[in-house]
């Protein structure tokens, strides 16, 4: 039995999970209710702007996300993940103001890499701010109207019913489940 790594997007994991072509994936996105898949929540973070170190609003301690509105914006491509699109969308619309998208990239450190090379801004996961890129500033987001803050989640998925040992143990190493936020009636099961 082999240990090895893949890294895609949340969309081709998935698919690749339900072909049998992977055992377990991590993954931002919620598969279909009802499905062949099974998930376990691991964790619900904020999600952050990611602006150039020489925005106007870089040094801002948290930032309006309205002050955007004129920044061509670099995403996550709808189609590889669009939990993440969709709720950078919902959170500029809250803001009053519908994005204007510049360019897609299909891993978030790309888009680090591009909002560092000054080619516009993001909304990403908090955790993302860990990876060290200079030129690159990372602000928490001022509480939104109409909606909960933005927020990004992280879970990990195996095929429903796959009881091998190597799968089972995987997953309760992996962590236990962490509850839904306040707001959503969305359940994970417990560890195995």
């Amino acid at each position: 039995m082999d240990l090895g790594l893949v890294e895609s997007n949340s969309i081709p994991l998935l698919a690749a999970l339900e072909g049998g072509e992977v055992d377990i994936i991590f993954l931002r996105t919620d598969p279909p209710p009802g499905g062949p898949v099974q998930t376990r929540l691991l964790a619900v973070e904020p999600m952050v702007a990611v602006l150039p170190a020489g925005h106007p609003a870089a040094g801002a301690p948290v930032l309006d996300l309205g002050r955007l509105r004129d920044d061509p914006f670099i995403l996550f491509p709808k189609g590889a993940g669009p939990s993440m699109f969709e709720t950078t969308m919902a959170a500029c619309r809250a803001a009053g103001f519908e994005p204007r998208l510049y360019q897609t990239a299909p891993q978030m450190s790309s888009i680090v890499n591009l909002v560092a090379a000054e080619l516009g801004v993001s909304i990403m996961p908090a955790s993302m701010s860990q990876v060290r890129v200079a030129g690159v500033v990372f602000l928490p987001l001022a509480p939104l109207s109409g909606i909960p803050q933005p927020t990004a989640r992280l879970a990990l998925a195996w095929r429903r019913g796959d009881t091998r040992v190597l799968v089972r143990n995987f997953i309760n190493h992996a962590g236990p489940a962490v509850a839904e936020p306040q707001g959503t009636d969305e359940t994970f099961p417990p560890a195995l």
